[in-house]
């Protein structure tokens, strides 16, 4: 199953930087195999000083595809890998053009049944007075636990899906929201020169003025599915532009 996987990564890379497919190995081939040329080849190729173009994507389209695949094959023969396995035919992809995104739903049931209610966290900051009221709500409504997901936002599983509306009623009386979490809305700020010595911008100001813009309702048609977060280097906005 990884190999199947990777194999589809490998066609994609090719495909987003060139007009054809840079190679597809085999499931045959090996998951190892396939790790171990890819980190050599970045290695010798990449640019890992700038990192606006620190992806293996901007190597293929600055050396061209042919030349990437040479300095494959060289790589898997120093190796003494096998290259028989190889084809460079354009693979027809299969299923739905994206996976299912179940963590955009605003209180998503799981497989238990139960619901995960989220309190949107500005900023990452939150007081302690918060916090503790959180873990509260948890005891009262959830599993007893608290979870940190990677859009700063902190998340209250196992509640009863009749228990919702009064959770997320507790929530807003924190000056917290409970809706609109995973979307353009969600906006994730690193820590800026506000905490940071190596920082370079104020993200944390950058995340003030956007907050009004995103609340747009010109934007609604956008709020779940696009992701914004801001940070010292650059703001990243997939797909759309504010």
């Amino acid at each position: 199953m990884k190999a199947t996987r990777l194999l589809l990564v490998v066609a994609w890379v090719g495909k987003l930087c060139s007009s054809g497919t840079f190679y597809i190995c085999s499931k045959s081939f090996g998951t190892s195999s396939c790790k171990s040329h890819w980190t050599f080849f970045y290695r010798d190729n990449g640019d890992r000083y700038n990192r606006a173009k620190s992806r293996l994507k901007f190597v293929v389209d600055r050396l061209g595809i042919e030349l990437c695949r040479e300095e494959i094959l060289k790589i898997l023969k120093k190796e003494k890998v096998k290259t028989d396995q190889i084809s460079w035919e354009p693979i027809e992809e299969s299923g739905l053009p994206f996976p299912p995104r179940p963590l955009i739903e605003d209180d998503p049931i799981g497989t238990d049944n139960k619901a995960t209610v989220r309190a949107l966290i500005p900023k990452g900051e939150i007081t302690g007075d918060q916090m503790e009221r959180l873990a509260e709500l948890s005891e009262i409504y959830g599993n007893q636990r608290l979870y940190t997901d990677n859009r700063q936002n902190i998340s209250i599983h196992g509640v009863e899906p009749s228990d919702v509306d009064a959770l997320k009623a507790e929530i807003h009386k924190l000056d917290l929201k409970a809706e609109g979490s995973f979307g353009i809305r969600d906006i994730v700020s690193c820590v800026g020169k506000t905490y940071c010595p190596k920082a370079v911008t104020f993200t944390r100001d950058l995340f003030d003025l956007l907050t009004p813009l995103v609340h747009d309702d010109k934007y609604a048609e956008i709020q779940k599915k696009e992701l914004l977060s801001t940070s010292q280097v650059v703001l990243t906005l997939a797909l759309h532009t504010v």
